[in-house]
């Protein structure tokens, strides 16, 4: 797969319960590879899914998605069938075959592994240490917190975690939440994604948040202790930078794809989705998306607002389809030598019916005059100046007239 067309992307998608596999086939036709942190097969088993389990592992087989997660959440039944999440019970179809892969894949670069067992985290020790030598820090999370604004800056799962773990412990709250953030920024990081998934909006207000409570300089986290599985944990005094354009990009990119879910309803069967992730559309859009990410890289991300819907719309707005019978009307002579075989042919039809040769010349004199007729009317899709991805997405099928004013009218809905 060519370099200049990759885009990685990584979510925490069991965060987002439900709706992140609700939505799990839009980010999936958005990455180039998606990366996943710790799914779950019984979500992925709900009507709102449109990839199954064994449909997932497929995915994970041929590299549109990679796995990451902890170790014990990879090989240990135990540690899964005790997990305090619903969503973390053991099934040994799907488990046991991501299980398979990481093993196999154990000895090869971090980067070419299908699964990969995260180190050990660092998120308790480094958020303690961070709060012992930044006291000050402790009353500012427990404000944050317990605020009227909490729910719209701590995700609520975070927010949740924490007070379930501190009590009354003012301390234990601050590191809590800040554990939390440091050891998802931490499996950002270590995916090598270009960019994270936000698909609440806290998550961006918390990553604001956290880095502008972090100042450098910061100590750094010990290695956690454990049995390595050959990749280093990565420690950073400071959260690790996230491609804020990127990841507001592919945000748009998911919103638009919304839309097209709903203008084309019923046409994404499993089926179709499989052509579609299989097919040039997909590698389309991810070359598309990946260029104008950058394009806008000097751009603020809170300045991007509709950037991509407005790309898309110029890009359809320009476009134009080829004109056939105009061309025919350049090229006068070989219009004419059609019009000749086929009046020849219609001739000998007339003098012999019956021959077979007459009857096939017919038709095979008529089909290339007939197929210019056809494309000018917009019967048969010619040649298209414009992306295809949007129409192969939403209706399994290149662009046509009808279907290039159906989806701007879908977009003009924004």
């Amino acid at each position: 797969m060519a370099e200049d067309i990759l885009f990685p992307t990584f979510c925490h998608i069991s965060e987002y319960n439900e709706y992140g596999y609700q939505i799990l086939h839009r980010m999936l036709a958005v990455s180039q590879p998606l990366i996943l942190w710790a799914p779950a097969s019984p979500l992925l088993e709900s009507g709102r899914c449109r990839i199954p389990p064994a449909n997932f592992l497929r995915h994970v087989e041929e590299g549109r998605i990679r796995v990451f997660a902890r170790e014990q959440w990879l090989t240990s039944r135990d540690f899964r069938d005790n997990h305090p999440f619903p969503g973390a019970r053991w099934a040994e179809n799907f488990d046991g075959a991501l299980k398979r892969m990481c093993e196999d894949d154990a000895s090869l670069p971090v980067q070419r592994r299908r699964v990969v067992a995260a180190p050990p985290e660092g998120g308790w020790q480094w958020a303690g240490e961070y709060l012992t030598d930044n006291p000050g820090q402790v009353g500012k999370w427990n404000r944050l917190a317990r605020g009227k604004a909490a729910a719209s800056k701590i995700p609520a799962g975070t927010l949740q975690s924490a007070f379930k773990y501190a009590g009354d412990d003012r301390f234990r709250l601050a590191q809590a939440i800040l554990r939390d953030a440091y050891n998802h920024g931490q499996a950002i990081n270590l995916s090598g994604a270009q960019a994270p998934f936000w698909l609440s909006p806290t998550d961006r207000m918390f990553i604001t948040v956290l880095r502008d409570t972090a100042t450098p300089g910061q100590r750094a986290a010990a290695p956690g202790r454990g049995r390595q599985t050959g990749t280093a944990p990565v420690a950073p005094p400071e959260p690790p930078p996230v491609d804020e354009t990127s990841a507001e990009m592919a945000a748009q990119l998911l919103n638009i794809l919304r839309l097209l879910d709903i203008g084309a309803p019923g046409l994404h069967r499993g089926k179709d989705l499989d052509e579609f992730l299989r097919g040039e559309g997909r590698q389309e859009m991810v070359t598309w998306l990946s260029r104008l990410c950058g394009q806008l890289k000097v751009t603020e991300a809170r300045d991007l607002d509709h950037a991509v819907l407005n790309a898309l719309r110029a890009d359809l707005d320009r476009a134009e389809f080829s004109k056939p019978l105009r061309e025919m009307l350049k090229q006068p002579a070989a219009t004419a030598v059609g019009a000749v075989g086929l009046v020849t042919t219609v001739m000998g039809y007339a003098i012999d019916p019956s021959g077979p040769l007459s009857t096939a010349g017919l038709f095979a004199a008529a089909f290339p005059v007939a197929k210019e007729l056809f494309q000018s009317l917009g019967y048969i899709p010619a040649d298209y100046t414009g992306p295809q991805w949007p129409f192969l997405y939403s209706y399994g099928s290149p662009a046509t007239k009808r279907n290039v004013a159906r989806l701007l009218n879908v977009l003009s809905e924004t």
